[in-house]
């Protein structure tokens, strides 16, 4: 704090680093210190007031809303009320979800604590804290226009129509150069509200799309080069053609909000390797994607050009046109590496010879971009020329490659081969990928991991340098079985007969067409995408009803779903969970065989999690988290699991929970039925004496007249029939289960 506190700024600079502490991490250390109990908060309050005395009014003013009613209640609220009390954590966790917007005339408000009790100006929400949500899923040129589609909202605002709903994309320059607007309107997006995290809130009519002609940006830029050229010129300079740069932004109204934020999000697959066009010779408008994922549109000359490779024993030739430019001095720069080059002035330009060491690549672990620096001229980085094609040279078992990035930039690495992917077609349900692979002739398998760690392997069938690998994403075997793979994205790569890993990749010529389409089959939808340019990756989710998708369908189920459920009868079935659907195995797995052995024929309901096994038997498989699941937990009679049931269940007072698991017995007894009125057990289950007190396990019904049913069903349970070690089935004659708990009593 004395540090922050320090004088010797100039006010400006002053205001702006308040503001910057205030909002980044000053502000979280003031969340971690007010949740530590009394002794930090006491230190928080001694340290931050002082502080907060200086800082300038109109930087307390501008701070996002959470952060300026924590800091007013410091400045003016008692010690003992924020040491003792709780109203700084109260604020704190308010402000750790996402809060409920409140209109009053065209100004917009927040719904945090103490609303009654302070400035009503305190809450009202500032260009801080109305920040848009943006996400870009398409960016193409039609026509000669670049055409950008995604979806942009305010969390917390709706967008359920297009009255009062309107937005337009704008391209901002370098200082002086006027803005351009995009022609904007405002689309149909209902993915915008599967995706978002609030609760309630309908964002359908989030949707935009924008539409770009080039002739705004080449009048902008030749005006810009023209003022250029002038001021180069009075340095006894030549002028130089140079790239411009435009940051897109979306500014729109929204039932009367305004917010301006930057275009960022690239939706995976196309979108993040958008295509340029050339407006005139060697002169280039493309959309690119900065570092932090914001959304660019820049008019690029190509300066220097990659024209020729060669590979000639220990040394790498590369020819670079630098076109326009007369010189015989300079150099070349290769990532950071400076180095000679020879400058020959040809026609229309100049040739640049570019020697590499070929020992000096194959020790490099990254690939670097290829620069030309002509003596008196800023630094042009080499483009791949239009008649060239990607080199792939072979070095023993290792390859030196030249190629192009996202944006026609040359990178020049080497590496050990990797399977390149030349083609991807859809048979059906059977992908299969063909590529080349020119290394050492071998058996290979090519590998999909998952972020989990779980892995599956394909058998690649070569046939000299070329390859080909067919798998059936919705049958693959696990545990001696078929299933579909599981949700999430799965990378590619090989195994080296040396145990290194190889990534695969996908050939740049083949990236125009490749096909990234979604293929649904058997209820689940695949996708092999390429994403970050050139990495390939099979995608696999759950296909979900609209009404089902994200935080918004879910809170339906939970809130409305779920309760309605809960009024209607009891069915007579059993429903059956093992570690939240995830596997067919335990104590409840043979509690369920044990009753299919004895010819039960009432409904059997298994819940099964992202497509992860199929029950034998005439079990009925229902999605967990769909809302067949909220029904069968709400009017099955029996609920048999080994694991903790969802946070939103409660039992009802006619319905049985059975945990098969003793150490979830406490579980059990927290999902007892709502009247809490203990029932007496039946007869077979109470011990000699009497009294469930001193219980070690939990305990299961044993039907009457059967001597040892237990000792069938493989559970950990224990009866109280002597000899017996073991639960049997949940049915009971009466047609009730029992359970028992921790610490005596009956539930």
């Amino acid at each position: 704090m004395r540090t922050v506190r320090s004088a010797g700024l100039p006010p400006d600079e002053r205001r702006a680093f308040d503001a910057d502490v205030l909002s980044g991490s000053l502000g979280q250390r003031f969340d971690q210190a007010a949740k530590r109990g009394a002794a930090r908060r006491r230190e928080l309050v001694t340290l931050f007031r002082p502080y907060l005395a200086e800082v300038d009014q109109g930087v307390k003013r501008d701070l996002p809303v959470a952060r300026r009613l924590a800091y007013h209640l410091v400045e003016h609220r008692s010690d003992d009320e924020l040491i003792d009390g709780d109203a700084l954590t109260k604020v704190i966790a308010a402000a750790a979800e996402p809060s409920k917007r409140i209109r009053k005339g065209l100004r917009w408000y927040a719904d945090l604590p103490f609303a009654d009790e302070l400035p009503h100006d305190l809450y009202r929400l500032r260009r801080s804290d109305l920040v848009p949500v943006t996400q870009i899923d398409d960016i193409v040129w039609e026509n000669g226009r670049l055409r950008v589609d995604g979806y942009a909202y305010l969390a917390g605002l709706s967008v359920r129509s297009r009255r009062f709903n309107r937005a337009t994309v704008v391209l901002r320059g370098p200082r002086w150069l006027p803005p351009v607007r995009m022609r904007t309107r405002r689309t149909l997006a209902p993915e915008a509200t599967h995706a978002a995290r609030e609760p309630g809130c309908n964002y359908d009519w989030s949707g935009f799309t924008a539409t770009l002609s080039p002739w705004p940006l080449r009048w902008r830029s030749s005006l810009r080069a023209a003022v250029s050229a002038v001021r180069r010129k009075m340095r006894h300079r030549p002028a130089v053609q140079d790239t411009t740069t435009w940051r897109a932004e979306i500014v729109f109204w929204s039932r009367g909000a305004r917010a301006t934020g930057l275009l960022r999000g690239a939706s995976l697959g196309r979108t993040e390797r958008p295509a340029g066009l050339r407006v005139k010779p060697r002169w280039w408008v493309r959309p690119v994607w900065t570092s932090d994922r914001a959304l660019q549109v820049v008019l690029q000359p190509n300066r220097a050009e990659l024209t020729g490779v060669k590979l000639d024993g220990e040394r790498l030739e590369l020819t670079v046109f630098l076109a326009g430019r007369t010189c015989t001095k300079g150099h070349a720069r290769l990532g950071g590496h400076r180095m000679h080059a020879d400058f020959q002035p040809v026609e229309g330009g100049t040739n640049v010879l570019v020697t590499l060491a070929v020992p000096a690549l194959l020790q490099e672990k990254d690939g670097r971009r290829l620069w030309v620096e002509p003596k008196g001229d800023p630094a042009a980085s080499v483009m791949l020329g239009d008649a060239l094609e990607e080199t792939r040279a072979q070095v023993g078992d290792r390859e030196i490659t030249v190629l192009g990035d996202r944006r026609d930039r040359v990178v020049v690495s080497a590496h050990r081969i990797r399977p390149v992917i030349t083609s991807v077609s859809w048979d059906g349900p059977v992908l299969e990928l063909r590529g080349e692979y020119p290394d050492a002739e071998g058996a290979r398998r090519m590998s999909l991991r998952h972020r989990s760690g779980l892995m599956y392997h394909a058998d690649m069938a070569r046939s000299g340098d070329a390859f080909t690998v067919r798998l059936k994403p919705s049958e693959m075997e696990r545990f001696g079985e078929l299933v579909p793979m599981p949700s999430g994205t799965w990378n590619l790569s090989v195994r080296h007969p040396t145990g290194e890993i190889v990534p695969v990749r996908v050939s740049h010529a083949a990236l125009p067409s490749l096909d990234e389409s979604r293929h649904s089959f058997a209820g689940r939808g695949y996708r092999f995408v390429s994403t970050r340019f050139d990495v390939p990756v099979l995608m696999a989710e759950e296909s979900r009803p609209a009404d089902e998708k994200g935080v918004a369908g879910t809170h339906v189920l939970r809130r409305v779903f779920y309760p309605a459920q809960r009024g209607e009868p009891l069915n007579d079935a059993t429903v059956y969970v093992v570690n939240d659907g995830r596997h067919y195995a335990d104590s409840v797995r043979a509690i369920y065989e044990e009753r299919l052995r004895r010819g039960d024929d009432r409904e059997h309901i298994w819940i099964v999690k992202d497509g992860a096994f199929v029950p034998p038997g005439p079990a009925t498989v229902v999605r967990a988290g769909s809302r067949e699941h909220h029904a069968a937990l709400a009017r099955s009679r029996h609920i048999v699991t080994n694991s903790f049931l969802p946070a939103w269940f409660r039992a009802r007072e006619d319905q049985v929970v059975v945990q098969a698991l003793a150490r979830h017995a406490r579980q059990a007894h927290r999902q007892r039925p709502a009247a809490h009125v203990p029932r007496p057990p039946p007869a077979c289950l109470v011990p000699p004496g009497g009294g469930g007190a001193g219980l070690g396990r939990a305990a299961v019904p044993v039907p009457v007249g059967d001597p040892c049913c237990a000792r069938r069903s493989g559970t950990r349970a224990r009866c109280w029939r002597a000899g017996c070690r073991a639960t049997t089935c949940s049915a009971h004659p009466t047609g009730r289960s029992w359970r028992l708990r921790y610490g005596g009593g009956w539930g």
